[in-house]
């Protein structure tokens, strides 16, 4: 994709918007690496703590690991295909550049995750709790007929999240997207 990283490409603006207000209203901790304490904590009430296990350095975010921290990245293709939206206790959430659904991807911020399996239980059991408020928020703004949930993996290995408000009249309906 040649586009310019300032402006969502396709993108509808709106559907971008509504999920960020729509977040930030449910005032959900989400990590912030630059916050004062420098260690992404931040005690108001937008702000939460990073995930489990993690740290922030500068704008990095820096996570336990056996072999000694690792540093988290999105892989690329999340990243050119999506833009953020929010941080959460544990996923970064983005949105997906596809005007055809809000779309939503939830990204657990830890290194080396491919499957849900790998996720500590605590850690699994906050990706539930994600999940479900991403769910609530595309309900809330779309009143959708049904939400469709995946973490599938095939062309991009990094665990992520899909959620996806879906209509009778869309255009793929009854099919996957």
């Amino acid at each position: 994709h040649d586009r310019p990283r300032d402006r969502p490409g396709g993108i509808d603006i709106e559907i971008g918007r509504g999920a960020v207000e729509a977040f930030r209203s449910n005032h959900q901790p989400v990590f912030r690496p630059d916050a004062a304490d420098g260690h992404g904590l931040h005690h108001g009430p937008e702000y939460g703590r990073a995930p489990f296990g993690c740290h922030a350095r500068g704008p990095r975010l820096w996570c336990g690991h056996p072999n000694g921290p690792q540093m988290f990245t999105l892989d690329s293709r999340l990243a050119e295909d999506t833009f953020p939206v929010t941080r959460l206790g544990l996923c970064e959430v983005r949105l997906m550049d596809d005007p055809s659904w809000p779309w939503l991807i939830l990204v657990p911020a830890l290194p080396d995750i491919r499957e849900i399996t790998d996720l500590v239980r605590d850690d699994r059991m906050r990706l539930t709790e994600e999940i479900v408020q991403a769910e609530r928020v595309l309900q809330r703004l779309y009143s959708p007929d049904k939400l469709n949930v995946a973490a599938l993996g095939n062309m991009v290995p990094q665990l992520h999240v899909h959620v996806i408000a879906r209509r009778t009249d869309d255009p793929a309906w009854p099919r996957p997207v």
